[in-house]
């Protein structure tokens, strides 16, 4: 079978952009300020320490994935331009088969 990708919706590229950054960067914030957490304990920490590390854990994710998907839409609609104009992308798939 062959496909050609002609055009991408870029409200579902935004979509899924956002919610997968969302996710990856909460874990990655998460882990982050529990390691702060950790060490910090052990060093002693003032408030206002404690304060950017809940920013930067908990915060910030949700803002970089909104960065990040919106550069995500941004590609989406330059390539939907292109693709108007050159030849779009073929896509080859082949059955499997189950033995």
């Amino acid at each position: 079978m062959r496909y050609k990708l002609k055009r991408l919706e870029p409200k579902s590229i935004f979509r899924m952009g956002f919610l997968l950054g969302w996710i990856v960067l909460g874990i990655i914030g998460l882990g982050l300020f529990i390691a702060y957490l950790i060490v910090s304990a052990e060093l002693g920490f003032t408030e206002d320490e404690f304060l950017s590390a809940l920013m930067g854990g908990f915060l910030a994710p949700p803002l970089f994935a909104l960065i990040f998907a919106g550069l995500e839409t941004l590609v989406v609609v330059v390539y939907n331009r292109l693709a108007k104009r050159l030849p779009a992308i073929d896509i080859e798939l082949e059955p499997l088969d189950e033995e």
